[in-house]
C-alpha cells in the first residue's frame, strides 16, 4: 500500500484470508478474498481474478454454501483455462469436484476430478495430483466403492508423505479411516483417524478436527467404550462452538453450525447410552441441553441482537449501504413473486432473479459482519447459551404443561418428556422411518381430495402409527395437560394435534389437549423475558385483508373502494364450504395457482374479527389500504394482535424471502411494491402478543438442519411477536373464514382464551361440522412461540 503496489497488496490481502480460512476464521476471510477479488478486478489481473475466485469457491464450500461455492469456482475454471496455467486450473477443477459431489453430482464430481488429475500430471504439479488422488478416492467412496477408495487413499497418502504436507496426509489418513470403517474394518479405521487426528491438531486445521474427533467417536461407540466416545465428541462440540463465535453474520453461522450438526446428535447418543448404561446419573438431563445447544441458536442470537442498537458507533456509509441492499433484496424479492404468480409463471426468469437474491443476501451477510464487527453494542453482547433442565422447568413450563421434545438423526432417535418436576427419555425408532411416515402424512393431510377424509385407510394407518411413536411413551404425562412440542426434522411440518390421543385413541390430541409450538425450549424463555420487560400496546387490533392485485380488478377507479364489498357480513351462519376440487383451487389462499385470484372471504374473515374490538382500538387495512406502508409502518408497534389475511408465497429457490402479498397496484391501476417479505418482516419492530398469518403455507420456509424452519414465523418472532399462528398447507378460503371467526370470539369473547386454547376450541368446532371434518380444514394451523 505504502508504495502503491495494487497487485501486490492484492496477492497479500489473498494470502491472508486463505491462511484465515484454514485457521478457522472463516467470515473475516471471506471478508479479505473479496477485497481481494476487488482489487484484481480492479488492475485487471486475470490470473489473480481466477486465483481468488478459486479460493472463494474453497471457502463457501467449507461453509456450507455450495452452490454459492459452485458459482464462483465455475467462473474461475475459464480464466483458468485462459491463463493454460496447469497448477491453478487442476486446483480449481479439484474443488469443484468436491463441490459438485457436495451437490449429488458424482458424475460432474468425477469428470471434474479426472480432468483435474490429468491436468496436473502434464504439469508436473505433484501437489495437485495428490489433492486430485484423495478426491478421487472420495468419489469412489460416495459411489459406495470402499476397495477402489482405499487404493487412491492409499496412493495419496504416500505422495503426501513424500510431499511432507501434513494438511493433505491428514485429510488422506481420514478418508482412508471412513472407508475402512464403511467396510467395518474398524480397527484399520481406528488407527488411521488416531493417526489422523493429532496430525489436524498440529496444523490447526480445526475444522478437520472436529470431522476426526466425530469419525472417531462414532468408532468408540461401536466398540462400546462410550467413556472415550464421549470425551471425543465433547471436544468436537466446544470446536464448533469456538469457530461459530468467529462468524457474525447470521445466516451463515445457521449455515456452518447445520454443516456440524451430526456432531451434537453424536454427542446426544453417547450421553443418552450412558443414561441407559448407568441411569440416574444425570445423563439423559445432560443429554437435553447439548440438543439444547443446538438448536435454533442463530435465532436465540437474533432475538438477542433486536434489543440492542448495534447500529450504535457504524459508520455511517455502512449503515446507508445496509438500507440500499435491503431496499434491493426487496425488491427482487417481489419481482420473483410477480413472476411466479402469472397465470404462465416465468420460472427462467425468476431463476435468474433468484441468482440474484443469492448475490445480494451473500453481500448484505458480509456488510452484516463488518457492521457487527464495529459496533460496541455487539462486542458486549455475550454468546446465546443453551438452558439447562433445571432452567427449562422453571423458567418455560408449569405445572400443567408438558414439554415433548424430540431428537430425530441417524446417530439415535429420543425424546424427553419434561414436566415441572421430572424428566423422562425414552429411545425411538429409526429416524429415517420415523420421517418417512411423517412425510407422507403431512403429503396426505395436505391434499383436499377423499384420502384426506376421516376413515381413509393410508391416513389412518400412518397417524395411528406416529402417534404409538411419538406420542405413547409420554401417555401418562401429558394427561390432562398442556403440550408443549420442540420438533425436529420433519416433525417440524406436522400438526402433532391431528395424532390420535394414545390414551382415548378414537380422538385426535387436540381433542383434550392445547398444543403449541417452539422451535427451542430457550427460544420460549427469553420470548416470555422479553414480554415481561415491555410496556403494553396501546391498540387492540390490525387486520390486513382482501388486497388488491392487478389493475383489472373491479375495485379500481372507482370513488369510494368500500362500495365494492361483495361479500356481507354474517356472524350468525357459517359460510359456504367449496365442494369440488375446481372451486376448492380457486378457493385456496395460495400465490402461484393460475395467478393472484381475489380472495372474497378474507374480507369477511376480518370484518367479522373487527367486530370483537372497539372501532378506537382498530385498524381496518382493506382494499387498497391493505398495502406494503401501512404494513411496514412503526405505528404497528401500537397493536397487540397483528393479522394478515392473504396470500402467502413461498419462494422456492430463497424460502427465507418468502412472504405476504398486499396490494399490488393503486386505486388507479398503477403498479406499486406490495411484496412483504421475510427480509422486510424482519426489521420491523413489534410489540405484538400474537401475529396471524391466515394463509397458504406461511408456517413454511428453509429448513435449516438444528436451526428449524427459516421463514415468515421466525421473522416474526424476531420483529418482536411472543407468538404467531401460521398455516402449513394451502388452506380453504371458506373454511379459514369460519376458523378465524371462532378462534377471535374465543380470545376476544367473554372467555379471553389464551391464542393456544382458542385456537383448539375453533378446531373442533370446525372438526364437529360434517362438511370440514377432514383433517385439510382444521389442522393446517399451529401456534408457535409463547404459549400462555
Amino acid at each position: 500500500r505504502e508504495i502503491g503496489d495494487r497487485q501486490g497488496e492484492a496477492i497479500a490481502i489473498n494470502n491472508f484470508g486463505v491462511f484465515l480460512g484454514e485457521t478457522g476464521d472463516r467470515q473475516q476471510a471471506l471478508v479479505l478474498l473479496e477485497q481481494a477479488l476487488a482489487i484484481r478486478r480492479e488492475v485487471r489481473d486475470r490470473i489473480g481474478e481466477g486465483f481468488t475466485l478459486m479460493n472463494l469457491g474453497a471457502l463457501y464450500g467449507q461453509l456450507g454454501e455450495t452452490e454459492t461455492a459452485r458459482d464462483y469456482l465455475e467462473q474461475a475454471v475459464p480464466i483458468g483455462r485462459e491463463a493454460q496455467d496447469g497448477r491453478d486450473l487442476g486446483n480449481t477443477l479439484n474443488i469443484l469436484g468436491r463441490v459438485r459431489l457436495d451437490l449429488g453430482d458424482p458424475k460432474g464430481a468425477l469428470e471434474a476430478q479426472t480432468e483435474a488429475q490429468q491436468i496436473q500430471r502434464r504439469a508436473g504439479d505433484r501437489r495437485g495430483e495428490a489433492l486430485s488422488t484423495v478426491s478421487l478416492g472420495e468419489i469412489a467412496a460416495s459411489l459406495g466403492d470402499d476397495a477402489k477408495a482405499i487404493e487412491l487413499f492409499q496412493e495419496a497418502l504416500d505422495l503426501q508423505r513424500a510431499l511432507g504436507n501434513r494438511r493433505m496426509e491428514a485429510r488422506a489418513l481420514h478418508s482412508l479411516g471412513a472407508s475402512h470403517a464403511a467396510r467395518g474394518e474398524n480397527d484399520e479405521a481406528r488407527a488411521a483417524f488416531e493417526a489422523a487426528l493429532p496430525l489436524r491438531i498440529a496444523v490447526a486445521d480445526r475444522a478437520g478436527e472436529i470431522v476426526t474427533r466425530l469419525a472417531l467417536a462414532r468408532l468408540l461407540v461401536k466398540s462400546g467404550d462410550l467413556g472415550r466416545a464421549q470425551r471425543e465428541a465433547a471436544a468436537a462440540v466446544d470446536l464448533v462452538e469456538a469457530l461459530r463465535t468467529k462468524i457474525t453474520a447470521q445466516e451463515l453461522r445457521a449455515g456452518y453450525l447445520a454443516g456440524f450438526r451430526g456432531v451434537y446428535d453424536v454427542l446426544v447418543d453417547v450421553l443418552m447410552r450412558l443414561d441407559e448404561r448407568e441411569p440416574g446419573r444425570g445423563h439423559a438431563a445432560e443429554a437435553l441441553s447439548v440438543h439444547e445447544r443446538g438448536r435454533a441458536r442463530a435465532l436465540l442470537e437474533a432475538l438477542r441482537e433486536s434489543q440492542v442498537e448495534l447500529r450504535q458507533g457504524v459508520a455511517p456509509e455502512l449503515i446507508e449501504r445496509e438500507g440500499i441492499l435491503r431496499r434491493t433484496l426487496a425488491s427482487k424479492a417481489e419481482v420473483e413473486m410477480r413472476l411466479l404468480s402469472r397465470k404462465e409463471p416465468d420460472a427462467a426468469g425468476a431463476a435468474e432473479v433468484a441468482r440474484e437474491i443469492d448475490a445480494l443476501r451473500l453481500e448484505l451477510d458480509r456488510l452484516e459482519a463488518k457492521m457487527r464487527a464495529e459496533s460496541p453494542r455487539f462486542a458486549e453482547l455475550s454468546p446465546a447459551q443453551p438452558l439447562s433442565l433445571a432452567e427449562i422447568q422453571a423458567d418455560v413450563l408449569d405445572a400443567d404443561t408438558v414439554l415433548l421434545e424430540y431428537a430425530l438423526s441417524k446417530e439415535g432417535s429420543y425424546l424427553w418428556v419434561v414436566t415441572r418436576d421430572g424428566l423422562q427419555s425414552h429411545r425411538l425408532p429409526d429416524a429415517e422411518k420415523v420421517e418417512a411416515k411423517a412425510r407422507r402424512a403431512l403429503e396426505l393431510l395436505a391434499t383436499p381430495v377423499e384420502a384426506t377424509r376421516p376413515g381413509s385407510d393410508e391416513l389412518s394407518s400412518l397417524l395411528r402409527e406416529l402417534s404409538e411413536t411419538l406420542l405413547r411413551p409420554a401417555a401418562a404425562a401429558i394427561d390432562g395437560k398442556r403440550i408443549v412440542v420442540v420438533p425436529t426434522g420433519a416433525l417440524q411440518l406436522l400438526p402433532l394435534t391431528v395424532l390420535p390421543d394414545p390414551l382415548h385413541p378414537d380422538s385426535p390430541l387436540v381433542a383434550r389437549h392445547e398444543v403449541a409450538g417452539l422451535p427451542s425450549a430457550a427460544v420460549g424463555a427469553f420470548l416470555r423475558r422479553a414480554h415481561a420487560g415491555r410496556p403494553t400496546p396501546s391498540q387492540t387490533l390490525a387486520v390486513f385483508a382482501d388486497p388488491v392485485f392487478s389493475s383489472d380488478d373491479e375495485r379500481v377507479g372507482r370513488r369510494s373502494p368500500a362500495a365494492a364489498k361483495t361479500v356481507p357480513v354474517v356472524n350468525s351462519a357459517p359460510v359456504a364450504a367449496a365442494t369440488s376440487r375446481d372451486s376448492l383451487g380457486h378457493a385456496l389462499r395460495d400465490a402461484g395457482l393460475n395467478g393472484l385470484p381475489r380472495l372474497p372471504f378474507s374480507r369477511r374473515e376480518a370484518q367479522n374479527i373487527a367486530a370483537l374490538v372497539p372501532a378506537r382500538e382498530r385498524l381496518e387495512a382493506l382494499d387498497f389500504d391493505a398495502n406494503l406502508d401501512s404494513a411496514r409502518s412503526p405505528h404497528l408497534s401500537d397493536f397487540r394482535i397483528l393479522h394478515f389475511a392473504t396470500h402467502g408465497f413461498l419462494a422456492a429457490s430463497n424460502p427465507q424471502y418468502s412472504g405476504l402479498v398486499l396490494s399490488l397496484v393503486d386505486a388507479q391501476g398503477r403498479e406499486q411494491r406490495g411484496f412483504l417479505s421475510a427480509a422486510d418482516v424482519f426489521n420491523l419492530r413489534l410489540s405484538a402478543d400474537l401475529v396471524v398469518l391466515s394463509g397458504c403455507r406461511t408456517a413454511l420456509g428453509k429448513v435449516v438442519a438444528g436451526e428449524g424452519v427459516v421463514g415468515l414465523t421466525r421473522a416474526f418472532l424476531h420483529a418482536g411477536a411472543d407468538r404467531v399462528v401460521a398455516s402449513l398447507w394451502p388452506v380453504d378460503d371458506a373454511a379459514t373464514a369460519e376458523l378465524m371467526r371462532r378462534f377471535y370470539e374465543g380470545m376476544l369473547g367473554q372467555r379471553r382464551l389464551s391464542p393456544a386454547a382458542a385456537l383448539r376450541e375453533a378446531q373442533l368446532a370446525l372438526r364437529s361440522q360434517r362438511r370440514w371434518q377432514a383433517p385439510f380444514y382444521w389442522a393446517g394451523f399451529q401456534v408457535q412461540g409463547e404459549w400462555r
